[in-house]
């Protein structure tokens, strides 16, 4: 059976971009256009966008195609500045100490209680043997922070599902400019079509400020008929 899955990351209200958007209204937007084309997607949300939404998130939690998983609780935004090159150097990764990662997952439980999460993102892809303990003790079953774009990926099975970003991400290759949106769209749609499975990593920011949705809405669209077929 052909497995495809959008996911995107959500931070919160007054995340600070390196440009405008309205975090809310492009969730919204991005949920509208995932219901209309009834494709599967995760989104990955933080602890403090549930604490600043809570009927909103309860809504979407409820739509059949759409799953809620966690991207910390406050996307490092909690950090002194520098704190996270710190912590890369002294812990291996920028999500810092074991203690630290562990009060942060238990905040984002404690954000989003009573909904049961077991799928995770952490932000910045910035995961490491901690976290994954951590998030196994905690009940999570899924990590989504490895990329393997190829026509061949796999998912390993270990302590947590190891689920990887198998396209180009927006962050990494649109935002900066690495790809066009029409190069990207054509060469994610072709290399989709020659995968066992595919998961897709579009911000509903990312989607919203670089063509308002007109390239995510093709996805969708793409998605929606291949998995129909």
């Amino acid at each position: 059976m052909r497995r495809v899955l959008i996911t995107g990351d959500v931070h919160f209200q007054g995340y600070p971009y390196q440009f405008e958007v309205d975090e809310f209204q492009a969730v919204k937007e991005y949920v509208d256009i995932v219901k209309e084309f009834d494709v599967p997607c995760v989104l990955f949300v933080s602890g403090k966008f549930f604490e600043q939404y809570p009927e909103f998130t309860k809504e979407i939690s409820k739509i059949k195609n759409i799953e809620l998983g966690g991207h910390t609780y406050a996307c490092f935004k909690d950090f002194w500045k520098g704190k996270g090159l710190v912590n890369k150097y002294l812990f291996g990764c920028n999500y810092g100490s074991e203690g630290y990662q562990a009060r942060d997952i238990e905040r984002f439980r404690k954000a989003t209680y009573p909904l049961t999460i077991t799928k995770w993102r952490t932000h910045e892809y910035a995961s490491n043997a901690n976290t994954w303990w951590i998030l196994h003790q905690s009940g999570f079953k899924e990590i989504y922070d490895r990329f393997d774009i190829c026509e061949t990926p796999h998912i390993s099975e270990e302590l947590l599902n190891d689920v990887p970003i198998t396209i180009w991400s927006d962050d990494i290759y649109l935002l900066p400019g690495k790809m066009s949106m029409e190069e990207w769209f054509e060469k994610s749609m072709a290399l989709m079509k020659k995968q066992p499975f595919t998961v897709f990593q579009l911000h509903p920011s990312a989607m919203k400020h670089l063509d308002n949705f007109k390239t995510f809405r093709k996805v969708c669209k793409e998605v929606s008929s291949l998995l129909s077929n």
